[in-house]
């Protein structure tokens, strides 16, 4: 572990801006200049701080420093938890360290590289930065960054029914910017974009022109059912969403993988601009990216560098000092050899501090473990941060450290900022209000079902093809067949209705997965609440279950000839609206608890699979063993069925003496020989023998639909739980230290 010494010269020598020239003067006359007082006089100060700001502080290149604001990450440790197996046993060994102790820090202005080979750690530290790490680890530590910040992951999770153009819009509606705050920005004459201040329009119209996708700004994104962008302009895009709310931290993990050499480029020297650019409190931005292997013309865009191994750290600072530290360490670049190849293979091998390698018989590489020449290497840069390597570094950095406090401009320009910024503040709050947010996320999931109606097709054609199927099959049922015949094939196609159609939920998983991916990356950044995601979505489920039950009641109904009476067809076209949307609910809370695709349709299956068969068709409720007679209870399922029964079959009279004996004969393999006998007897009291044989004669239709759209809610209600449960266990808890 590090101790006190170690953490403080490390925030110390973070310390790096370069020298402020020319503008001491302007800092000590802004310095002594009077407090303004009204909105107007802060107005115009920020215009002239701006035009001073513009004028003598031009942005940072790769040669010049940064601000220093407290940007760090104290890491103790990330580790994975034991298992179930692990657990029992009492296996310490099955606890595996992810990343070990170290401070990583993150300055303003800055490009910064999380570096290393493969299982180094580095999406892991992006996680612990983002406070996004998984369920399988636990962490320990302390971040403290401004909390503004955006993520852009790996894999692009996007929808592909958008345009650039109009996805661009509807992510400004999202993160609020709004024509008020147009209205409502001041007049910095021509200075807008340093502060953040710019139209929305031209905002838009200018981040896709830097990303290079002014050409393909009305082409949708496209996806497996629909051309669109390439892999490429998708990633563009991703980048581009997250900018267009001008985060203070931009983090990006492997933001040119699958790029061509030129996409990447253009897509780094974006990325470097945005870091050189201001936020609207005045603060520099920083990016911070995971990258595997940058050319060398990507390697010149990066400021500032973590280099990690096994866990470890082993750099961290500018990315031009690496030279100097690797050469100290025995390891030089060679000449016309890509400076970040080289760094990542030095790490394979033992350092040797004192200069240049002496002899290959000094190479202890093969004497010793990967993780012993990680730990070697980090210790090290432990006494390369303490001066033991590169002294004339450090005394430099000191130089232009104690240069930059003299001139006390920085302070000025936040705090200015600052203090304009709080009613800002308060109008954007106003404008992702909740209500705000709830809508756009309706009116989008009402526009996917239009633009991308494929999985609402793809339900269409599965229910009315079993529909019309069932309308053929049972077709003039009654003069084709006998009494027995017909009664038992009416039963078991009010339970099919009910099996078939519920399970059938299990379609709409796959896009639900594919939207919960982007939930859970905008969530991530802050957009909105995962609840509001999911009620969204479950209200605009809402028109297609009530448009496929019509589908299916109208087909059934029609060609079947059950439920004959006008009030019976309300009760049956309420009835399946209110199955199906339970089935629905069912398979969305699925979505989420599920781990991913796959498990979330097994266990969807599964559980359509056990209420079928507790619902009161396939085993009799007084034939179910006491222990679990409380089963038939619990599924939607059983109040819908033995609904349809009681409608189908309430003062149903048969005429016995029309049917064939054999038929009746043949009735103790199914319904059994009391029914019949008791229909024998009493033909007008057939229809309540059947619902006394199945024990549904006290059902109460308008109770049993109370119950279904209750169960509807509880599932919902529980899909709300988890999702507010999951959000706040992995929020991320800040630490300020301005």
């Amino acid at each position: 572990t590090s101790n006190p010494l170690e953490k403080r010269m490390d925030t110390e020598s973070a310390d790096l801006t370069s020298p402020l020239v020319g503008i001491q003067d302007e800092g000590e006359e802004a310095r002594t200049a009077p407090t303004p007082s009204t909105a107007d006089d802060i107005k115009a100060e920020i215009a002239k701080l701006t035009a001073k700001l513009a004028k003598a502080l031009p942005l940072p290149t790769n040669e010049s420093g940064v601000d220093k604001d407290g940007g760090y990450a104290d890491l103790d440790f990330v580790k994975t938890k034991p298992g179930l197996t692990a657990i029992f046993k009492r296996k310490p060994s099955s606890v595996k360290t992810i990343l070990h102790e170290f401070r990583a820090e993150f300055p303003e202005g800055c490009v910064t590289a999380l570096m290393g080979p493969s299982g180094a750690g580095k999406t892991t530290l992006l996680d612990f930065l983002t406070g996004m790490l998984g369920r399988g680890v636990h962490a320990s530590g302390k971040v403290s960054l401004p909390d503004d910040d955006a993520y852009v992951p790996q894999d692009d999770r996007l929808h592909n029914f958008f345009t650039c153009q109009a996805y661009m819009e509807h992510y400004a509606r999202l993160t609020g910017k709004s024509p008020i705050l147009d209205c409502c920005k001041p007049n910095l004459q021509g200075e807008e974009d340093i502060l953040g201040f710019e139209d929305v329009g031209a905002q838009i119209d200018r981040i896709l022109s830097d990303v290079g996708l002014s050409d393909q700004k009305n082409t949708p994104v496209g996806g497996l059912f629909k051309r669109g962008l390439s892999g490429g302009q998708k990633r563009r895009l991703s980048v581009a969403l997250e900018a267009l709310s001008s985060p203070i931290n931009l983090f990006l993990d492997e933001p040119t993988s699958g790029l061509d050499s030129e996409s990447a480029l253009g897509l780094m020297k974006y990325l470097q601009s945005y870091a050189r650019g201001r936020h609207s409190t005045g603060r520099r931005r920083r990016v911070i990216v995971t990258i595997h292997q940058p050319s060398t013309q990507i390697w010149e865009l990066i400021d500032n560098v973590v280099l990690l191994a096994k866990g470890r750290l082993m750099y961290q600072g500018k990315r031009k000092d690496m030279d100097t530290y690797f050469a100290a360490c025995g390891w030089p670049v060679p000449t016309q050899y890509n400076p970040a190849d080289h760094f990542i293979e030095a790490l394979s091998s033992a350092p040797k501090i004192g200069g240049e390698r002496e002899s290959e018989d000094d190479d202890l590489t093969d004497k010793l473990s990967k993780d012993e020449v990680a730990e070697m290497w980090s210790c090290a840069y432990k006494r390369f941060r303490q001066g033991e390597v590169s002294q004339k570094i450090r005394d430099e950095r000191d130089r232009r450290r104690n240069l930059t406090r003299s001139s006390g401009f920085t302070m000025l320009v936040r705090k200015s900022s600052d203090v304009d910024n709080r009613a800002f503040e308060r109008i954007n709050r106003l404008a992702n209000s909740s209500a705000r947010t709830a809508f756009e996320l309706v009116r989008r999931s009402f526009t996917s079902l239009l633009k991308n109606p494929i999985v609402f097709l793809l339900r269409v054609a599965i229910y009315g093809g079993m529909s019309l199927l069932t309308g053929v099959l049972f077709w003039n049922l009654e003069g084709r067949r006998d009494t027995h015949s017909v009664l038992v094939s009416r039963t078991g196609l009010l339970y099919f209705i009910i099996a078939f159609c519920s399970s059938m939920s299990v379609v709409a998983i796959p896009f639900a997965m594919i939207d919960r991916a982007i939930r859970e990356k905008e969530v991530r950044n802050h957009l909105y609440h995962p609840a509001w995601n999911h009620a969204s979505q479950a209200l605009a489920s809402l028109p297609v279950q009530l448009l496929l039950c019509i589908i299916v009641s109208v087909i059934v109904l029609k060609m079947t000839n059950i439920s004959p009476g006008s009030d019976d067809r309300f009760w049956f076209i309420l009835n399946l609206f209110l199955c199906f949307s339970c089935a629905d609910a069912t398979s969305m809370l699925t979505s989420h608890v599920a781990p991913d695709m796959i498990s979330a349709i097994c266990i969807s299956s599964g559980i359509f699979g056990q209420f079928t068969m507790v619902m009161g068709f396939l085993v009799l409720p007084g034939a179910m063993p006491s222990a679990l007679r409380w089963l038939y209870d619990v599924p939607f399922m059983t109040y819908s069925f033995r609904s349809l029964m009681y409608l189908e079959y309430n003062g149903m009279t048969v005429n016995v003496t029309n049917s064939s004996s054999s038929g009746f004969m043949q009735g103790e393999d199914v319904l059994g020989d009391v029914i019949f006998e008791a229909m024998a007897e009493h033909p007008v009291q057939a229809g309540n023998m059947i619902l006394k044989f199945f024990k549904m004669t006290d059902v109460h239709v308008g109770r049993d639909m109370g119950v279904l759209a209750i169960w509807y809610f509880a599932a919902n209600i529980v899909s709300v739980l988890y999702l507010c449960w999951g959000h706040w266990r992995n929020r991320r808890v800040f630490v300020y230290s301005d």
